[in-house]
């Protein structure tokens, strides 16, 4: 049996060759096609929103119909933002939860 650094070596090396590579400017960010749905059988719209490359601070929202319905038919809303799981190109992500 392999160590489980091995495992997870692997495991990154088989992710890794089914995503488009990381660009290395925020500007060359173009979230396209398979990458901007929810996938599956019946994919859904996923890209919210997007205000472009050119943004001086560039904001991606994604979320589905459902989700956002959710969102609107809530009392409270609450936020999370996290640092670490943010992508190399971003400071930071946000989570909203709608609370019934």
């Amino acid at each position: 049996m392999p160590s489980p650094s091995v495992i997870k070596r692997t495991i990154r090396n088989q992710r890794g060759a089914k995503h488009p590579r990381t660009p290395d400017d925020i500007r060359d960010l173009v979230i396209s096609g398979d990458w901007a749905t929810t996938g599956g059988t019946t994919p859904e719209q996923f890209l919210a929103y997007d205000n472009g490359p050119e943004a001086e601070s560039r904001v991606i929202v994604f979320a589905t119909t459902d989700s956002l319905r959710h969102l609107g038919g809530c009392q409270r809303w609450q936020m999370d933002g996290n640092f670490a799981i943010a992508p190399k190109l971003f400071k930071q992500v946000y989570i909203f939860f709608g609370i019934t």
